[in-house]
């Protein structure tokens, strides 16, 4: 049998036995001044999507051995993923102070960043690279963290993501880097039935923080090869413009910065009366049109330009949504 269709049946039936599990068990997210939902819902559904991540690991560690540093570097990288979604589960739980969540995610986001740049000459240039890289996958951690308010928009994030990449990275030879991100891809897909349109479970910061370490570290793959160096961030323009765009925002108001709020584009949307699902559906439509700017060979000013004029349109027309709405910006 294809390796591939049993990471599907493997992640598919692992998912959906710990998603209903968790739902039974009914850790529940109550409702407060910044939640969309209006009653309590279970809340922890990426613990599902994680062991689904884990079978499909220990699948392909045991059946289908991959050379020996490529499946230490992902290996480790899957550790770190793991050990952020352990340390985000508890802080569900526990609500640890934000400077705590900041350092483990700091802890992953080296390690992960080190592995995906391993090999480079030591160079003042990899130096940089290895800043920059690290800084990179930190905010997608935090975007996708950030994003994760509606049902279906981060989860489908990731679903739409992790199957995008897996054909592309299997061609560019990094095949077990391609069977992870089919193994992520598979599992948020699946749990993806349980949260849109209608939510019987949040997936919660142990999915969505993880999630968003491996879609970080899938950036670097692509930008460290050289080929559709900017697919993953142009994938993701929607997070990352969205989070960008209310942090600067904020900062212009002399706002704290750390302090949460609901004012992403994508609440104010939301709030201004747009519908839930359409907003979720709208950002898988930026995912597929970043995917499809970012195969194309035009230049990188180009592509940043194609993928930057919807985010804009998107922001004006929730502002003057709002404004008609008299809501507060």
């Amino acid at each position: 049998m294809h390796p591939f269709l049993i990471l599907t049946l493997l992640g598919v039936t692992v998912c959906t036995v710990v998603t209903q599990y968790m739902i039974r068990v009914g850790i529940m997210d109550v409702p407060g001044d910044r939640s969309a939902h209006i009653r309590p819902v279970p809340k922890g559904g990426g613990v599902a999507m994680m062991m689904s991540l884990l079978a499909g690991a220990v699948y392909l560690l045991v059946f289908h051995p991959f050379p020996a540093m490529d499946f230490l570097k992902t290996g480790i990288v899957l550790l770190a993923a793991f050990g952020l979604a352990w340390f985000s589960w508890r802080d569900d739980v526990h609500q640890y102070p934000a400077r705590t969540k900041l350092h483990a995610q700091l802890i992953a986001t080296i390690i992960v960043t080190i592995c995906a740049l391993w090999g480079l000459p030591l160079t003042l240039l990899t130096g940089l690279k290895i800043i920059c890289g690290a800084g990179f996958v930190i905010y997608v951690t935090n975007a996708l963290n950030f994003m994760d308010g509606i049902n279906g928009l981060a989860v489908g994030t990731i679903a739409c993501c992790g199957l995008i990449l897996t054909p592309l990275l299997l061609v560019s030879a990094q095949n077990a880097e391609s069977a992870l991100f089919f193994s992520l891809g598979i599992a948020a897909l699946t749990f993806l039935y349980f949260n849109y349109p209608k939510a019987r479970i949040f997936m919660s910061d142990v999915g969505s923080q993880p999630c968003g370490l491996l879609l970080g570290w899938g950036a670097l793959l692509f930008m460290r090869n050289g080929t559709w160096s900017l697919l993953v961030p142009l994938m993701l323009m929607g997070i990352l413009f969205d989070v960008a765009f209310t942090l600067i925002r904020r900062a212009l108001r002399g706002e704290n910065l750390m302090q949460a709020h609901c004012g992403h584009l994508y609440q104010i949307a939301s709030r201004a009366g747009m519908s839930k699902p359409l907003i979720t559906l709208l950002h898988w439509a930026f995912i597929f049109w970043g995917g499809f700017v970012g195969l194309t060979f035009i230049g990188f000013k180009a592509q940043l330009i194609l993928t930057l004029i919807p985010q804009f349109i998107w922001a004006g027309y929730v502002i003057r949504k709002a404004r008609e709405q008299h809501l507060a910006l």
